[in-house]
């Protein structure tokens, strides 16, 4: 009697494992908009698109603010986040009238944007979160967005659509 037992229940276990979905590969849409100029803080990110033109900047040019406004959005990477985060360069985003998009940032727009508040001391959205970005609009409307990696998953991939996605949103705000 426990043959046949082990035995049933070894038959459903080979029938559970065969009969486990296997999802289907997602397709992600790349941007096909108009031509993007971004400015770069730090190295420029490997993406799909071909109309995309990054121009590397320091991190000190935006305090200057001369020329930026002539960019479409600016993403400051990951190596810099904690610089980016200090007060000097809270009024920078708020007034320059472009987006910014902060690179494989675990936190949310607020160390950025409140001179109270620095990269270290500010709250993890969690790892879902890949990079964060705000604008505020010629009137100090303020617009944020989230973006995060499809199933939480690190890879090329997946990094590739990130961008893709914030290329969108640009061109939607700009």
């Amino acid at each position: 009697m426990k043959k046949h037992l082990y035995l049933i229940l070894l038959t459903f276990f080979f029938l559970l494992i065969g009969c486990e979905s296997k999802e289907e590969p997602i397709e992600f849409e790349e941007y096909t908009g108009r031509e993007l100029n971004i400015g770069v803080v730090g190295d420029a990110p490997d993406v799909i698109e071909e109309q995309i033109n990054f121009l590397t900047i320091d991190l000190g040019d935006l305090l200057i603010t001369e020329g930026i406004e002539n960019l479409d959005a600016i993403f400051i990477m990951q190596d810099y986040l904690i610089r980016a985060s200090e007060a000097e360069y809270a009024d920078v985003y708020k007034s320059s009238g472009i987006p910014f998009f902060f690179i494989e940032s675990d936190k949310s727009y607020l160390p950025f944007v409140m001179e109270d508040f620095t990269y270290d001391n500010s709250f993890t959205v969690g790892e879902e979160s890949y990079a964060t970005g705000v604008y505020y609009t010629e009137d100090g409307e303020m617009t944020t967005w989230g973006f995060g990696l499809y199933n939480h998953e690190k890879n090329e991939k997946n990094i590739k659509e990130v961008y893709s996605r914030i290329f969108k949103k640009i061109n939607e705000v700009k």
